[in-house]
């Protein structure tokens, strides 16, 4: 479900994951002829394997900053995605959950101001991307990223500061593609489609 933005100056769009995980802020800007969101920036958290996912939560909470009652959290849930075809570990979606619960508890948001969304929910059935290369003409991007570098003015594609890790590009880029989604700047799927 869409968060509900009333009285809501800026949103933080968190994808989290157990090595690296991507953040999002987007802000209110009413003094414009069209009021409208602006992405603040797009960054990665990144922990070597064997640290553990308290730093993660902390290096979150150390990029968001204060949050107040006027932020509203956009984290996505974890939970099994049963339209992939690919196997996923139940131990990798437990990791991923507790990843998730200490970055709330580490932000310490008003509940009512979080909302948890599902993959499914926001992104459709959009293909990891592994499964989106070509047989001859090598990588395509990842097709989140080409929705988003659709949705982005040039002035917000500047303030993305994506990993040196190409492979890390994909949580940046679905904070990115969450956070469109929970400020109604796309719909279901990080439109617009291919």
């Amino acid at each position: 479900m869409l968060p509900d933005l009333k009285d809501v100056e800026r949103v933080v769009a968190i994808d989290p994951g157990s090595q690296c995980t991507g953040i999002a802020i987007f802000d209110y800007w009413p003094l414009l002829e069209a009021p409208h969101w602006r992405l603040h920036s797009a960054l990665s958290v990144q922990i070597k394997p064997l640290d553990d996912v308290l730093k993660m939560a902390t290096s979150v909470q150390r990029e968001v900053g204060k949050i107040n009652e006027r932020t509203q959290i956009a984290i996505e849930y974890p939970e099994e995605q049963k339209y992939r075809k690919e196997f996923i570990r139940q131990n990798d979606i437990i990791l991923l959950a507790h990843t998730t619960g200490l970055i709330l508890s580490r932000l310490e948001p008003d509940p009512r101001r979080v909302s948890r969304i599902p993959p499914k929910e926001w992104k459709g059935g959009v293909p990891k991307p592994g499964a989106t290369r070509r047989k001859k003409r090598g990588p395509r991007p990842y097709i989140i990223e080409r929705r988003c570098r659709r949705l982005l003015g040039p002035e917000e594609l500047d303030k993305i500061l994506l990993p040196t890790a190409t492979r890390r590009h994909t949580d940046v880029w679905d904070a990115i593609g969450l956070g469109l989604w929970s400020v109604h700047r796309c719909r279901m799927g990080c439109i617009p489609h291919d």
